[in-house]
């Protein structure tokens, strides 16, 4: 019979009674044996016989004065057979020496921990009380960890353990009790350190200090699921009670905690996890997808929009800013209040480029306090600005007052140095007098003819036109000149011709129109009634129609415009047109407002036709300002896709050429020939492969407030370099494509909210538990002892033969004797 002593109490008494020989250097476990081979069923019922026949005599003995004294001398008698019994059997004291458990220690000494976290008073009060015993102030993430492991702390994990420390970045390194200095791989012993890592001063504690040296800590990489797992693998063989595990938990390679946590669980060790920082991601502010136009007009109205992020603050207004890089002048600002603990607005910062040149333009957010990363609240794009001369075309039937006033506007149009002409200007009214030529520089007796010289402008503002004074080819040129060389042209109706005459000619085509169901007021109508032109949600965001300083000053602007008076009522558009403006009142059959300003591509070049010939009213009570500005951005907006060198009838981008590993890559489609923009929003899609890997295809989805661009987001891509194309809508010859490539993940310390997630899963999937830095604690008591593992035993000690024994029998029967003879019973 041989059983292990489980009571502590128990064990302390036979220490006392027997004092077997320590092992020295070890833990120690005991046992008791029996020597005596009687059966227990026979022991058990000769004590039952012997316990009957001593109960009996007792009771039948009238002698005795009452039934207590009765049962004390059978209680006597009982103790005295029951101690003999006892010595019978034999019962010895075994020792076996054992190692202690190991409970392994494991600290978390990546980048990451270097991080500042802000705690809260009213919820981290007995942790900003062990901080300021330390004198630390502004504690980082290493630091807290150095506050749990105080001494007290210490003394409690070591209580019937042996502890192995352990440090985990990039990689498990094992610190050497003997010598702190000296972190070793647990695969490796004989390798003293791995250089890559960042090293603590001394890990070890009581455990004096704690540190990470800043100069050192260069390891982006953090695998602390693949070290976990190779701790675990060292301690085969080893009998472990627990690992502590004091992280953070952010992992950038490898496994993740909770992906190891199943092989603990395996091998039956628990993982108690502290987390170290905030589950909150850190506060921030940040910029994000700038777009703006790469090459643009002088004192055009350039766009710059993006998107403004911020976490963790709650309510807060931001100021954003758009300067120049290098000066400190402001271009333009403007505050935006940002809701929730999580929020993002688009924004649209606006500026006009006064001079000539390739410009590095900055955009910036108020940098808050306690942000954890100030680098991204900037952004900066370089946009090119040009001033290059524009070839116009203006023909026009008679002079109206359109006509003599554009005449006017174009005519002395300036570059903004004043040395030569932004717009380069031919005129062509086909009813004048042929001797106009010689007294107007700008003007010609007719249209050009050949098609080469009417290809030599960039655009033709078409007005009231009389057909019969135009050729056919004419006709058919100025269509080619939109569809096969990319010009632009602007259509503006009249009272005399334009466009109802041209119904049956090859400027029809053209046209974003249906002329079968436009028509014009009737001549005898009489035009008393004023209205504004009032531009769509779409046209606010087209630059031509940007007359004023931002949004809400060009809505204000057009509101406020004088009115005009005629138009033509043109209801039908044809697929792909869009509506720039709008009448305020007017609406067709099915309740749309007729348009005013629409728009369309025609092949490789764009048509804009006005339904009206009154926009020189605008100048009424204001001048040229509004009315040059409008006409001005419209002729640049027609030449910009030339400016620019896109001739393709689409485009497609993505935000930056590099990835890192993790992060979302944002693909855009822009068309630039609305006749092959798809109409339906999800009729874009893209194929995604990475060199020797799977394609990957993905639909894109239609940008709001921009009918022409589709975007859409690649998330979770491997590392390597990829190739993206337009897979559908389909283009004549080889697809449009772009390039990039997705390198190493993101720096952990780019990483900075606590993974509190992945680490409750690790702690439950192990069966151990998860505790917070102010909660810890409560984790020392709760740790389990763990299970010694017997490594020799030592002679036994007898317990039969112990003088107490033979004192307690002698005791028990001298009491009875002398009880005996007090009552008279001898």
């Amino acid at each position: 019979m041989n059983e292990p002593m489980q009571n502590t109490f128990l064990k302390a008494v036979l220490r006392w009674l027997a004092a077997p020989p320590p092992c020295a250097g070890q833990g120690s476990d005991f046992s008791i044996e029996s020597q005596w081979g009687a059966s227990p069923a026979f022991v058990l019922v000769l004590l039952l016989a012997a316990s009957a026949l001593v109960g009996v005599t007792y009771l039948r003995d009238h002698h005795l004065p009452s039934w207590r004294v009765r049962v004390g001398l059978a209680c006597l008698r009982f103790a005295a057979i029951g101690t003999v019994v006892f010595m019978l059997y034999g019962w010895s004291l075994r020792v076996h020496c054992t190692d202690l458990p190991d409970i392994v220690l494991v600290v978390d000494d990546s980048a990451s921990m270097l991080h500042v976290d802000q705690y809260s008073p009213q919820t981290h009060k007995n942790l900003l009380r062990k901080l300021q015993d330390l004198g630390i102030s502004s504690p980082r993430r290493i630091d807290v960890v150095k506050a749990l492991l105080s001494p007290p702390a210490w003394q409690k994990l070591q209580e019937g353990r042996h502890v192995r420390v352990f440090r985990l970045a990039a990689s498990a390194r094992l610190q050497d009790p003997q010598d702190p200095q000296d972190p070793q791989d647990p695969q490796d012993p004989q390798d003293p350190q791995d250089p890559q890592d960042p090293q603590d001063e001394n890990l070890l504690a009581p455990l004096g200090d704690l540190q990470i040296d800043q100069e050192n800590a260069t390891s982006q990489q953090s695998a602390l699921g693949d070290g976990l797992r190779d701790i675990l693998e060292s301690q085969r063989g080893r009998s472990t009670a627990a690992v502590v595990l004091l992280t953070d938990g952010i992992t950038n390679k490898g496994r993740l905690i909770s992906v190891a946590a199943q092989l603990a669980r395996r091998k039956a060790i628990p993982l108690y996890i502290v987390g170290i920082g905030q589950a909150t991601p850190p506060q921030d502010v940040a910029l994000a997808d700038l777009l703006v136009d790469d090459v643009v007009f002088v004192n055009d109205l350039v766009h710059f929009d993006f998107q403004l992020k911020q976490q963790g603050f709650g309510r807060r207004k931001v100021e954003v800013r758009l300067r120049e890089k290098g000066r400190d002048e402001i271009l333009a600002r403007e505050t935006i209040v940002l809701e929730g603990e999580q929020a993002s607005e688009a924004v649209r910062l606006t500026h006009r480029p006064p001079h000539v040149g390739d410009f590095e333009y900055v955009v910036e957010a108020d940098v808050l306090k306690g942000e954890a990363n100030a680098a991204n609240n900037l952004l900066a794009r370089r946009v090119s600005v040009r001033d290059e001369t524009i070839r116009l075309l203006l023909i026009q039937s008679q002079p109206s007052w359109e006509y003599q006033y554009l005449k006017i506007l174009f005519g002395r149009e300036l570059k903004r140095q004043g040395e030569s002409k932004a717009v380069d200007l031919t005129t062509v009214l086909q009813e004048a007098d042929p001797e106009i030529v010689s007294v107007d520089q700008t003007a010609q007796r007719m249209a050009p003819v050949k098609r080469e010289d009417l290809f030599q402008y960039d655009v033709i503002i078409f007005g009231d036109v009389n057909p019969r004074l135009l050729a056919r080819t004419t006709m058919e040129n100025i269509a080619a000149f939109v569809t096969e060389r990319g010009g632009g042209l602007i259509v503006v109706a009249g009272p005399n011709f334009t466009p109802l005459a041209f119904r049956g000619t090859p400027l029809e085509d053209v046209l974003p129109i249906k002329l079968e169901t436009a028509s014009p007021p009737s001549p005898d109508e009489p035009l008393v009634e004023e209205f504004v032109v009032a531009p769509t949600e779409l046209g606010l965001s087209r630059p031509q129609m940007q007359i004023g300083e931002n949004r809400a000053d060009t809505q204000r602007v057009w509101a406020n415009l004088p009115g005009i008076r005629w138009f033509v009522a043109t209801p039908d558009l044809k697929p792909g047109a869009r509506v720039l403006a709008e009448h305020p009142q007017r609406t067709d059959a099915r309740g749309h407002r007729l348009p005013l300003i629409t728009s369309h591509f025609a092949g490789a070049g764009k048509v804009v036709f006005h339904a009206f010939d009154e926009s020189y009213r605008w100048r009424f009570r204001r001048g040229d300002i509004y009315f040059a500005r409008y006409w001005t951005q419209t002729i640049r907006a027609l030449r910009r896709t030339r400016l620019s060198g896109k001739e393709q009838a689409a485009e497609l981008s993505v935000d930056r050429e590099q990835y890192r590993q993790g992060e979302a890559v944002l693909v855009r489609v822009k068309f630039f020939d609305e006749r092959k923009t798809p109409q339906q929003d999800d009729a874009v899609s893209i194929i995604a492969a990475r060199e020797g890997g799977a394609e990957k295809k993905l639909t894109l989805r239609r940008v709001k407030n921009d009918p022409s661009r589709f975007e859409a987001v690649l998330p979770n891509l491997a590392m390597g370099d990829y190739r993206v194309w337009l897979a559908t809508p389909t283009s004549d010859g080889e697809p449009i494509s772009r390039r990039f490539s997705v390198t190493a993940p993101l720096g952990e310390s780019e990483r900075l909210a606590m993974n509190q997630t992945d680490l409750e899963l690790a702690a439950q999937t192990s069966k151990g538990r998860f505790y917070t830095a102010q909660t810890a604690g409560r984790m020392w008591r709760a740790l389990p002892p763990g299970r010694p593992v017997r490594t020799s035993t030592l002679p036994p000690t007898p317990l039969w033969n112990l003088w107490p024994l033979a004192a307690l029998f002698l005791l028990l029967v001298i009491s009875e004797w002398l009880l005996r003879k007090r009552l008279g019973m001898l």
